[in-house]
C-alpha cells in the first residue's frame, strides 16, 4: 500500500466534525411501532368501533365489546406493518455504509467510527473495504458499484478519481483523501431522492378509506335512528343502545379486513409461481389500476448480452487492431462491452495479451457519465471511445462515419465510437455496431399491455435512433412507429412534460436515472398509475416514487429490490401481463364480497326496520348477539372464499380505478339480491308463526333464512354477469367448504339448546326449512334471470369467463 499522508491533526478533525457534524445520511422521520400503533386507533373508523365497544360494556355485552375491540387491533397493526415500508427501505440503504473506517490522524493509523469521518480525513482502503464518503484515490483500484449502477462486475478507478460512499473495493489498496461526507456524498443524495418524495398511497388503500367513511356514516346515522326510535317507542335506555350497537355492527363490514389480505396473498401467491415475487401486498391490486408503464431497455425489453455485428472503420484502418484497442480503453468499466470487443477481436485473429505486451498501457480515464467517453494512452497513441455524439463532436471525422452511424442505429444496433491519434490530433477512425436482440415475448407483451388498456414507454440511456429501432421491433408505437424524445429536451414543467410523455408507445433516449422521477412524476399528476422497472441504486428514487416500481431478480442491485413492490425472479419483463391480470381479479374480487357484504345488511337490518315501524308490535327478529353471530361467525367464511376466487379467462379491459361501491354494486345488493333475502326471512317468519312457533322460534327461522340465503347469496357473486352453473359449483373449492361449514354451524347455533338460548332463538318448526331451502333456490333464479336480462347478448363463455 502506499505510504499515506499525515492526515488530519486530532484537533482539526474535532473542529470539522463540530462545524460539519456526523458523516450520515440525513433521516426522515421514523414511524415509531408504539404510536404509529396507537395513531391507527384513534382514525374515524377506529373511534366508531370504539364507541361500539364501550356501549357493549356499559349494557353488559362484554362478548361483543371483546370482538369489536379484536376488529379495531387488528387493522392497526396491518396498516402499521405497511408504514415500515419506508423505514426498512431506508434502513437497507443505510446499511450499505460502513460502521468503521480507518483513517490517518496525527501521522498514525486509527480505527474510527464512519460518523466521526470529516471532510480532509485520510481513509485507508484495501480489498473488502465498504467505503465511508466520497474520497479521490491515490492507487489505482477495482472498485464494486452495484450500490449506484446495479452492475455486479468491478470497474477501474484511477489516481485522482472519485471513490463514492456505499461502493466496495473489489482490489488493489489505496489511500483517498474526504471531499464530501454524510448528505453531501453521491449515494446520500440518491437515498434522498428515494426518501424525500412521499411513496404514494395504493388506488386499493384510496378506494377502502373512502368506502369505510362512507359506511361508517351510514353504519352511525342508522345506529342513532334506530336507537332514537326504540326510545321513542318506550323501549328503555339500556335495550335502545343494545339496538343502536347492533345495527352499527351489522352495518360495518367487520370481515373486509381479512377477506381483502386472503385475496391479496392468494393473487400474490399465484403470481410467484409465474415468476413475480410480490413484496407489498397491496401492490397485487396496484398493478391491476396500472395505467402507465416505464420500461427499460438494455437487461428489461432486451436480453443484455451484447455481440458485435457490424463495423465500420476509415481506409487504412485495421479493424481488429482497433477492435482490441477499444476492448482496452473499455476497461472494466462496462464488462458487457468489454467482452463482446474481446471475442470479435479475436475472431479477427488478435491475441489480446500479446497485444497488451506489444503496447503497453501508460494512463488512463475511466468512462464519465458526463462525457460519455473513456480513454487509454498507449505508447502507440491515444485511443477513446463513447457514444458517437460524444466522439464525433470532439475528433475530426469522415462524412462516410455519419452515413455509417445512421445505417447502424436505423438497424438497432448499439454503436461505440473509437477514435485515435499519434499526436494531439483526434480523429473518428472506427464504429463498432453491438446487437442486443429484444427477449422472446416482449412484442406479444406490448400489444396485450395494449389490450389491458394500459400505456407503454421505453426509457433508456441509448441513441435515439437504435433505441425506435428496438421499440419498433416490439411494436412499440404500433403501425406508425414510436415517437421519439430526448430526455434533454423534455420540459423542466411537470404539466407540460406529462402532455408530452403521456402517450403509448412514447420513447425517451438518452435518460438518466433523475429523468425517471421526473417522469413518473409527470405522469401521476396527470392521474395515472404508474409502474416503473428498474435494477440499480441509481434507480430507486423511481421505484420508490411511482405507484408500483419493478425490479429485476437476477441482474437487480438489493437496494432495487428492497425500494420495489414486485420483483421479476427470472428478469422477465412479459410477467407483468399475468401480474395486471392478477391484480384486476382481486379487485373484482373486493367488489364480490362488499355485494355479498350489503346484501347481509339488508337482510340483518330489515328486521330492526320492521319492528322499530310497528312500533314494536313485530317482534324483534334479529338481535344484537345473532347479527354478531351472523357477521363474525358465518358470513366471514362465505366472504373470505370470494376473496380467493381465481381469475377468470377474461380480463377487464380497463385499469381497475372505479368506485368499489358503484351503481352496479348498489344495484345488486340493495334492488335484487337484499329484498330477495328480505322476503324469504319475512316469509320464513310468517311460516313459523303459523306453525305456532314462539317468538324465539320465528327468531331462529330467520336466523336460518339469513345464513342459508347467505350461502346462496355467495354463489350468485361469484360474478356480475353468469349464474353459478355456468362457473361451475366446484370450481372455488373454498366456497364450497365454507358453505357446508356454515350449514353445520348454523344448524349448531340453533340446535344446541345451550346456544341458541344464549342468542334468543330456538330450533324453527320443519316447514320453515323447505321455505327457506326454496328462497335461497329462489335467490340463485332471480340472480340468473337479472344476468340473463342485463347480458342477453353475450354467449355461455363470455359469460363464464366474466
Amino acid at each position: 500500500m502506499p505510504e499515506p499522508e499525515a492526515g488530519l491533526s486530532s484537533v482539526e478533525a474535532r473542529d470539522r466534525r463540530r462545524r460539519d457534524g456526523p458523516n450520515a445520511m440525513v433521516r426522515r422521520t421514523r414511524h415509531r411501532l408504539v404510536g404509529t400503533l396507537l395513531a391507527q386507533t384513534v382514525h374515524f373508523f377506529a373511534a366508531l368501533l370504539w364507541a361500539a365497544a364501550a356501549l357493549a360494556v356499559l349494557v353488559g355485552l362484554g362478548t361483543l365489546a371483546i370482538a369489536i375491540v379484536a376488529v379495531v387491533l387488528v387493522n392497526a397493526l396491518f396498516t402499521t406493518i405497511q408504514l415500515g415500508r419506508t423505514d426498512r427501505a431506508v434502513d437497507r440503504l443505510s446499511d450499505m455504509v460502513p460502521r468503521r473506517c480507518r483513517v490517518r490522524r496525527d501521522g498514525v493509523i486509527t480505527d474510527i467510527e464512519a460518523l466521526d469521518v470529516v471532510v480532509g480525513d485520510t481513509i485507508l482502503l484495501a480489498a473488502g473495504d465498504r467505503v465511508a464518503a466520497d474520497a479521490i484515490v491515490t492507487a489505482p483500484v477495482s472498485v464494486d458499484m452495484a450500490i449506484l449502477t446495479g452492475e455486479r462486475d468491478p470497474v477501474a478507478v484511477e489516481p485522482g478519481e472519485l471513490i463514492a460512499a456505499g461502493t466496495v473495493v473489489a482490489a488493489g489498496e489505496t489511500t483517498a483523501t474526504v471531499v464530501a461526507i454524510g448528505a453531501a456524498t453521491r449515494f446520500a443524495q440518491v437515498v434522498d431522492l428515494a426518501t424525500g418524495h412521499r411513496a404514494p398511497t395504493s388506488p386499493l388503500t384510496l378506494e377502502l378509506h373512502r368506502t369505510v367513511r362512507t359506511i361508517s356514516a351510514v353504519a352511525v346515522g342508522a345506529g342513532t335512528a334506530m336507537g332514537v326510535a326504540a326510545v321513542a317507542i318506550g323501549q328503555s335506555a339500556r335495550d335502545a343502545a343494545v339496538l343502536a350497537i347492533g345495527v352499527a355492527v351489522a352495518l360495518v363490514p367487520e370481515g373486509l379486513l381479512p377477506t381483502l389480505t386472503l385475496s391479496l396473498a392468494l393473487g400474490a401467491e399465484r403470481m410467484a409461481r409465474r415468476g413475480a415475487l410480490v413484496r407489498h401486498l397491496d401492490a397485487v391490486e396496484s398493478l391491476g389500476s396500472t395505467s402507465f408503464l416505464c420500461l427499460d431497455k438494455t437487461g428489461t425489453v432486451t436480453t443484455g448480452r451484447l455481440r458485435v455485428t457490424d463495423a465500420w472503420c476509415g481506409d487504412e484502418v485495421d479493424i481488429a487492431s482497433v477492435a482490441s484497442r477499444a476492448h482496452r480503453a473499455v476497461g472494466r468499466s462496462d464488462l458487457a462491452l468489454e467482452d463482446a470487443l474481446q471475442d470479435y477481436a479475436e475472431s479477427l485473429g488478435v491475441l489480446i495479451e500479446r497485444d497488451e505486451a506489444e503496447d503497453p498501457e501508460l494512463a488512463r480515464t475511466p468512462f464519465d457519465p458526463a462525457t460519455r467517453m473513456a480513454s487509454v494512452e498507449l505508447v502507440s497513441g491515444l485511443v477513446s471511445v463513447g457514444a458517437p455524439e460524444a466522439i464525433m463532436s470532439r475528433a475530426a471525422t469522415d462524412p462516410e462515419a455519419h452515413r455509417a452511424l445512421d445505417a447502424m442505429t436505423a438497424r438497432g444496433l448499439r454503436v461505440l465510437a473509437v477514435a485515435g491519434s499519434s499526436s494531439d490530433h483526434l480523429k473518428t477512425v472506427a464504429l463498432i455496431g453491438f446487437q442486443d436482440p429484444p427477449r422472446r415475448g416482449v412484442g406479444g407483451s406490448v400489444s396485450q399491455w395494449a389490450h389491458l388498456g394500459v400505456r407503454t414507454a421505453m426509457i433508456t440511456g441509448d441513441h435515439p435512433a437504435t433505441a425506435a429501432a428496438i421499440a419498433r421491433a416490439i411494436g412499440l408505437g404500433g403501425d406508425t412507429g414510436p415517437m421519439v424524445v430526448v430526455a434533454s429536451d423534455l420540459p423542466r414543467d411537470p404539466e407540460a412534460c406529462g402532455e408530452l410523455v403521456d402517450r403509448d408507445g412514447i420513447v425517451i433516449a438518452r435518460a438518466s436515472p433523475h429523468d425517471k422521477v421526473i417522469i413518473a412524476q409527470a405522469l401521476r399528476s396527470r392521474g395515472h398509475v404508474v409502474a416503473m422497472t428498474g435494477d440499480g441504486v441509481n434507480d430507486v428514487p423511481a421505484l420508490h416514487l411511482a405507484d408500483v416500481g419493478v425490479a429485476m431478480g437476477r441482474s437487480g442491485s438489493d437496494a432495487a429490490r428492497e425500494a420495489a413492490d414486485l420483483i421479476l425472479l427470472d428478469d422477465d419483463v412479459t410477467t407483468i401481463v399475468a401480474a395486471i391480470t392478477e391484480g384486476r381479479s382481486t379487485y373484482t374480487n373486493i367488489r364480490r364480497f362488499l355485494t355479498y357484504h350489503l346484501t347481509d345488511n339488508v337482510s340483518e337490518v330489515a328486521p330492526v326496520i320492521a319492528w322499530a315501524v310497528s312500533g314494536g308490535r313485530i317482534p324483534l327478529a334479529l338481535g344484537v348477539l345473532q347479527i354478531l353471530a351472523l357477521d363474525l361467525g358465518t358470513d366471514t367464511l362465505s366472504a373470505v372464499a370470494l376473496g380467493a376466487e381465481a381469475p377468470r379467462d377474461s380480463t377487464p379491459r380497463e385499469p381497475t380505478r372505479g368506485r368499489l361501491l358503484d351503481r352496479r354494486v348498489m344495484t345488486r345488493a340493495f334492488g335484487r339480491l337484499g329484498p330477495t333475502e328480505v322476503a324469504v326471512e319475512a316469509a320464513a317468519f310468517a311460516v313459523a308463526y303459523g306453525w305456532g312457533a314462539s317468538d324465539a322460534g320465528a327468531s331462529g327461522a330467520v336466523f336460518v333464512a339469513v345464513v342459508l340465503c347467505q350461502s346462496a347469496n355467495a354463489w350468485a357473486c361469484r360474478s356480475d354477469t353468469a349464474p353459478p352453473w355456468a362457473l361451475g359449483w366446484l370450481s372455488n373449492r373454498f366456497l364450497v367448504i365454507a358453505v357446508i361449514l356454515e350449514a353445520i354451524l348454523a344448524l349448531g347455533v340453533v340446535a344446541v339448546p345451550a346456544i341458541a338460548e344464549h342468542l334468543g332463538h330456538r330450533l324453527p318448526p320443519g316447514p320453515v326449512w323447505v321455505v327457506v331451502i326454496a328462497g335461497a333456490l329462489g335467490l340463485l333464479g332471480v340472480d340468473a334471470a337479472d344476468k340473463a336480462r342485463r347480458f342477453r347478448h353475450l354467449g355461455r363463455d363470455e359469460l363464464a369467463a366474466r
